[in-house]
């Protein structure tokens, strides 16, 4: 019985959305990407990841994404590579999916 209960839980679990903020932070560096990363548009990138992630945001997307906008500013290109590989394994296992298009 509590087993079928754990699988019931887990399948309503499925599918769900992540917050809008990571939605949003998802999109945009997703966007970034599509674009081959060109550096000259991190100083865009940085202000609207900053300005996505709520203040009481929390979680391996958030702090992805600071860590990311943090080493782009101090413009350590060897942290930027680690944020954004860590970003895209967080906006991925949040459940978010890149829009179809």
């Amino acid at each position: 019985m509590a087993l079928g209960f754990a699988s019931l839980l887990l399948a309503g679990c499925a599918g769900q959305r992540p917050p809008t903020w990571v939605e949003d932070v998802c999109n945009i560096h997703a966007s970034w990407i599509s674009s081959d990363r060109p550096q000259a548009d991190e100083e865009r990138l940085t202000s609207s990841l900053q300005d996505s992630i709520p203040e009481d945001g929390d979680g391996a997307v958030a702090d992805s994404a600071r860590a990311f906008v943090t080493a782009a500013q101090e413009d350590d290109r060897s942290e930027v590579e680690s944020a954004h590989e860590r970003l895209v394994a967080a906006c991925k296992d949040s459940g978010w999916e890149p829009a179809e298009g």
